[in-house]
């Protein structure tokens, strides 16, 4: 038996994700998406979406659920809204706040299909972590941190940081099976942790379970780093172009890894993980076009706890995490 809040996320996803209509949509579904659904049919039991070809749709037992909740539309407020004829009328600018990366790497490969629901909705994308500034009407925040004032964070998704590396570096360099062999490599930086500079501290399981009870290892960086960089994207392109191995969260590598473009390396080991939220302001929550985005970024990218871009590109996650 599913609950309502899983009968909120399924209307949100045909809604937004275009299941159930003939608008251009998604050629696959966005990992969140996936994530989501792969949660709610373990749940139902049956399988209520295909992920294409030619592009996602729902089964017929999706079809046939989807009516059933449509059925008691006064009680599930998303039944209400899905297909709405005025869409098209909803317009105006929403000035969004979001990491660079994430905005770089998944934010603007999946704004098309919000364009096709609300093409009159114009999306402002200002690259910062916390600080929302008075103008902002969103902010997409990593980690647990939240801008200040009066708001509502909502959660979506957790982020593994991962070990990656091309696979000409690894062939030439070898592929390593034990954290210690990771100090005769070369290493982009940013690798490690704040304050540790000297070396590199790795947790054998999960990123959620009690660190004093997990195996740990520190790597002595023995070889001179090729390429520093605070940067994200300038370490993920010396990674693409087989400067050494890196460690990058996994929405930014998620194409990569399904492309063979880069590999995971010491996938039994993790670095951490950053958790994923949507914050609207108090004072956006009557704003149409800004609850439209917030709609959306729940719609593609919320998830249960386990890391859905690293399930997307087939490579297995570390478990399940827990909230806090």
């Amino acid at each position: 038996m599913i609950g309502q809040e899983e009968e909120h996320a399924f209307l949100r996803i045909v809604d937004m994700c275009g299941l159930a209509d003939d608008l251009p949509g998604f050629a696959r579904l966005p990992a969140g998406t996936a994530s989501t659904l792969a949660h709610l049919q373990a749940r139902l039991g049956a399988q209520v979406a295909v992920d294409g070809p030619p592009r996602p749709s729902l089964t017929s037992v999706g079809t046939r659920y989807l009516q059933s909740l449509s059925a008691h539309a006064a009680d599930v407020p998303w039944a209400s809204e899905a297909a709405d004829p005025n869409d098209h009328a909803v317009g105006g600018q929403v000035r969004l706040q979001a990491p660079a990366a994430f905005a770089v790497h998944q934010l603007a490969k999946h704004l098309p299909r919000l364009y096709a629901r609300f093409p009159n909705i114009t999306v402002q994308v200002v690259f910062s972590e916390t600080d929302l500034g008075e103008s902002a009407d969103l902010a997409l925040v990593l980690g647990n941190v939240f801008p200040e004032g009066d708001g509502v964070a909502h959660r979506l998704a957790v982020s593994e940081r991962v070990l990656c590396a091309s696979p000409d570096y690894l062939d030439r360099r070898g592929r390593p099976s034990q954290p210690r062999e990771l100090g005769r490599h070369a290493l982009l930086r940013p690798l490690q942790e704040a304050g540790q500079e000297d070396g590199l501290l790795l947790y054998r399981g999960p990123a959620h379970e009690d660190r004093l009870a997990q195996d740990a290892c520190r790597v002595e960086l023995e070889s001179t780093a090729p390429l520093v960089s605070a940067g994200i994207d300038m370490a993920y392109a010396g990674a693409l172009a087989g400067l050494g191995v890196c460690s990058l969260p996994s929405f930014v590598i998620e194409d990569a890894l399904l492309e063979g473009a880069l590999e995971r390396v010491l996938p039994a080991w993790s670095l951490g993980a950053l958790r994923l939220a949507a914050w609207m302001p108090t004072r956006g929550a009557a704003d149409e076009p800004a609850q439209c985005l917030l709609n959306f970024l729940c719609a593609v990218f919320q998830a249960p706890d386990a890391d859905p871009w690293l399930r997307a590109a087939g490579s297995e996650t570390m478990a399940h995490y827990k909230r806090p």
